[in-house]
């Protein structure tokens, strides 16, 4: 979880270090990958709330246990919408990066906040016991749940495109659970329909850390 809660953080700085650089050019790109970013976001989040959190709480069998993320995640909503609503009216002429970041500012401390929180959290639920509350296998249960229904060229190739395989020294390379070859067909295929988005990324393609694409631009 903590791997998923890192890729929403990078990708959010991503945007708010390249917003404001974003040459006329690339207006119509840096909105889809903006979009992509919070595609992940919901669907993470709705992963949680759908798969993730009733699983949690049926096996400790305590009703509301995980009340406090679902109300963390409320906390995010507004500003999330205007964040999606601003990315849904903005064209190559009217777009402003300060604007948008001035948007990301009215929910990112919520966000990260959350973010830190909700890791312990999970962490904490140890105290039921390891075979009374699987936790590892709930959260690649919730994993599976989102890989299969976000959208595969958008949200996906996002989550893919701020995943750091050299992170703890590349043992998290084969993250998301799932064979080998999907994996290389997540990275190496789904990225293509909308290939001009991850300039922008903090990672390439293949997972590697790299120079952001307007990190020259930033002051």
């Amino acid at each position: 979880m903590a791997l998923v809660h890192n890729i929403i953080i990078r990708g959010m700085n991503s945007i708010y270090l390249q917003a404001p650089h974003v040459p006329a050019e690339d207006v119509q790109s840096f909105i889809g990958y903006c979009k992509a970013w919070s595609e992940l976001l919901h669907s993470h989040h709705e992963s949680e709330e759908a798969i993730l959190f009733p699983l949690i709480e049926k096996a400790a069998g305590v009703p509301g246990l995980m009340q406090t993320s679902v109300s963390q995640h409320q906390q995010c909503g507004d500003g999330l919408t205007e964040f999606d609503k601003y990315l849904g009216t903005a064209t190559r002429a009217t777009f402003a990066g300060q604007k948008l970041n001035e948007i990301l500012d009215t929910f990112s401390g919520a966000l990260t906040q959350h973010l830190a929180d909700e890791i312990p959290t999970l962490v904490a639920l140890r105290e039921y016991g390891i075979e009374k509350v699987p936790i590892t296998k709930l959260i690649d249960a919730e994993a599976q749940h989102q890989i299969e229904t976000v959208n595969k060229t958008t949200g996906l190739a996002f989550f893919m495109t701020a995943l750091d395989v050299t992170y703890e020294g590349g043992i998290h390379k084969s993250f998301p659970p799932a064979p080998a070859p999907v994996l290389w067909f997540l990275r190496n295929v789904c990225t293509l329909p909308c290939r001009s988005y991850w300039k922008f990324a903090p990672c390439t393609t293949g997972g590697r850390p790299r120079e952001l694409y307007l990190g020259d631009r930033v002051q």
